[in-house]
C-alpha cells in the first residue's frame, strides 16, 4: 500500500516534471522566435535609419542647389532687365541719330544748293566785269579810280579758316561788317573802285585754310587792285591785351607807308591804344600779294572793351580807314553823292 502511494506520488511528480519541461520548452521556443523577429526588425530599422540619413544629406544638398539656382535666376533677371533697358535706350538713341542724320543730309543739300547758286552768281559777276571792261575799252575810256581790294578776314562760322571768338563775338562777323561799311564809303566817293573778298556774309572762300588765303590773293590780282587791305581782330590768352596794330612784310616800302598813314585816324576815331606797325614775313596774304598790302588788327576780341567797340560800333573803324586813305592819296573830303 505504501509502495502504491509512492508510485502514485512518483507518477504525479513525473507528470509535473514533464509538464514543467514542456512548458519550459515552449517558453524557450517562444522566446527564440520573438528574438529573431526583433533582430530582423532591428536590422530593417538600422537600414531605414541609414537611408533616412542619406536622404537628409541629399535633401540638404538639394536645398543648397535650389538656393544657388534662385540666386542665379535673380542675377539673370537683373541682367535681362538691364539689357532690356539698354536696348530701349539704344533704340531711342538710334532714332535720335537717324533724325539728326536726316536733318544733316537736308542741310547738306541746302548748302550744296546755296554754294552752287553763289558759284553761278560769282561767274555772272566775273562776266559782267569783263563785259564792262570791254565796253570801257571800246569807248576809249580810262578808269582812273583807285582800285581797293578789301579782304574781310576768315570764313563764316563752322567753315574752314574761321576766325577767333571772344566775349560772345566772332572775328569773321566783325571783319565782314567793317569791310562792307568801308566799301560803301569808298564806292559812294566815286574816286575808288572796290572789291570785297566776301561780298555776302555766307561767302566761303576756298576749300581749306590754304586755298582760302590763296583765293583772297587771287581775287585781288583778278580785280587789278592797286592796294590790298586785310581786316582782322586780334586775340590773346590774357584779356587785358588791347589796342590795334598794322602788319606789313617790310618796314620801308609803300605798304608800310600806307599802313602808317592810317594809324592816327584809327587812334582818334576809336580811342584805342596804338600798338604801332609790325613786320612779319609769314602772313600769306601779305607775302603773296602783287600790290601794296597791309593787314589791320583792329582790336583784341579777347578784350571785353575792344570786342564790344568793334562789334557795336564798326562804323568807327570804317570811317577811320576811309579818312586815312583820303589823306594818304591827298584827296579832299567830299559829301556823299556829290
Amino acid at each position: 500500500m505504501k509502495n502504491s502511494k509512492l508510485s502514485w506520488v512518483f507518477e504525479i511528480v513525473c507528470r509535473v516534471l514533464c509538464v514543467a519541461l514542456i512548458l519550459t520548452g515552449s517558453v524557450v521556443i517562444t522566446s527564440c522566435a520573438s528574438q529573431d523577429d526583433i533582430d530582423a526588425l532591428q536590422t530593417k530599422l538600422d537600414s531605414a535609419s541609414g537611408e533616412i540619413a542619406d536622404l537628409k544629406e541629399k535633401y540638404a544638398a538639394a536645398l543648397q542647389e535650389l538656393d544657388a539656382l534662385k540666386g542665379d535666376q535673380a542675377q539673370t533677371k537683373t541682367e535681362l532687365d538691364e539689357l532690356r533697358g539698354a536696348h530701349h535706350n539704344t533704340t531711342q538713341e538710334l532714332g535720335i541719330l537717324n533724325e539728326q542724320l536726316s536733318a544733316l543730309e537736308e542741310a547738306l543739300k541746302d548748302a550744296e544748293g546755296e554754294a552752287e547758286a553763289l558759284r553761278a552768281e560769282y561767274e555772272a559777276m566775273k562776266q559782267e566785269i569783263e563785259s564792262l571792261k570791254a565796253q570801257l575799252d571800246a569807248l576809249g575810256g580810262d578808269d582812273t579810280r583807285i582800285r581797293i581790294y578789301i579782304d574781310q578776314g576768315h570764313n563764316p562760322t563752322s567753315y574752314h579758316n574761321a576766325g577767333a571768338v571772344g566775349n560772345g563775338y566772332y572775328e569773321q562777323d566783325i571783319t565782314f561788317t567793317v569791310g562792307k561799311l568801308l566799301a560803301e564809303r569808298l564806292k559812294a566817293d566815286g574816286r575808288f573802285a572796290v572789291c570785297l573778298s566776301r561780298p555776302f556774309s555766307t561767302t566761303v572762300l576756298g576749300t581749306d585754310n590754304d586755298s582760302s588765303l590763296d583765293a583772297r590773293v587771287e581775287g585781288a590780282k583778278d580785280f587789278g587792285a592797286d592796294y590790298f587791305i586785310s581786316l582782322h581782330t586780334n586775340a590773346y590768352t590774357n584779356d587785358t591785351a588791347n589796342g590795334f596794330e598794322i602788319y606789313t612784310v617790310k618796314n620801308n616800302d609803300e605798304s608800310y607807308r600806307f599802313g602808317d598813314y592810317l594809324r592816327p585816324y584809327l587812334a582818334a576815331a576809336t580811342n584805342l591804344r596804338d600798338r604801332g606797325m609790325k613786320q612779319r614775313s609769314d602772313i600769306r596774304v601779305l607775302t603773296n600779294a602783287a600790290m601794296p598790302a597791309i593787314l589791320i588788327e583792329m582790336g583784341f576780341i579777347s578784350n571785353p572793351a575792344d570786342a564790344s567797340l568793334m562789334a557795336e560800333h564798326p562804323e568807327l573803324f570804317a570811317d577811320a580807314i576811309y579818312e586815312g586813305m583820303l589823306s594818304y592819296f591827298d584827296l579832299s573830303v567830299i559829301a556823299i553823292g556829290e
